[in-house]
């Protein structure tokens, strides 16, 4: 989609441009281009708006620049440096929302592994970080150990509590999804009313500040290139806050 798209524009700019020149100038190296881009993200779909310019940026290169096969290589993967910034950078503004609201959901109950009940509305005095994620969602699964590397990077500080709470689908255990958790140093918890949750897409980070007031809601991005709601920065903003 993005390659085609990427040749309309060709068209469109250069009409005398031959069909064959396309196929040399915009998907051979669009093709490429797209593998490099495929090891950014899971979710590879959500990378079609940043591979749409930078294919056409690409193809514009390769254009004039021929057959030149060393110039090509480097303007590719100056090219996939720049996507592999914009990519998270793209998705973080669109996908997360920092706001200030009371949220009723922090009175939900939730359980741990021995199925004790956990309040957050008593962790008030604290910032409570949630990673919200079900055994239904592959991405969730490897975004855990950077929750997990996040968690460390704040565990000596006594005023940020880190949890993942595990979304149960129907007639699963809840249980059994702390066997996949033994190995990370965050409070793992499950959801005991889950739909009341009203968690659309997994995986979801819910922040909340010392007043339980709900600071951030959307994926979790934890790079330090990633400038827009970035859950490492949040947080540090929120600790700042009385």
């Amino acid at each position: 989609m993005a390659y085609f798209s990427a040749s309309v524009i060709y068209r469109i700019f250069f009409p005398k441009v031959r069909y064959n020149e396309l196929f040399r100038f915009v998907y051979v190296p669009g093709l490429v281009f797209g593998l490099l881009l495929s090891v950014i993200a899971d979710d590879w779909f959500k990378m079609i708006p940043v591979a749409i310019p930078l294919a056409a940026i690409l193809g514009f290169i390769v254009y004039y620049l021929g057959t030149k096969v060393f110039p090509l290589a480097i303007a590719t993967l100056l090219l996939a440096g720049v996507a592999y910034i914009a990519y998270p950078n793209y998705t973080g503004y669109l996908s997360g929302t920092c706001i200030r609201e009371k949220d009723t959901r922090i009175f939900l109950p939730l359980a741990n592994s021995a199925n004790d009940t956990v309040n957050l509305a008593a962790s008030k005095g604290k910032v409570s970080a949630l990673y919200f994620w079900s055994r239904s969602c592959i991405v969730c699964e490897k975004k855990l150990p950077d929750w997990d590397k996040l968690a460390m990077e704040f565990s000596n500080d006594g005023n940020v509590n880190f949890s993942s709470v595990y979304i149960p689908i129907k007639d699963s255990i809840p249980q059994r999804s702390f066997n996949k958790l033994k190995k990370y140093s965050f409070n793992k918890l499950y959801a005991i009313e889950p739909d009341k949750w009203q968690i659309p897409l997994f995986p979801k980070v819910l922040i909340y500040d010392k007043n339980g007031i709900l600071r951030y809601s959307g994926e979790l991005h934890t790079e330090p290139y990633v400038l827009f709601n970035n859950a490492r920065y949040i947080i540090r903003d929120l600790q700042k806050e009385k």
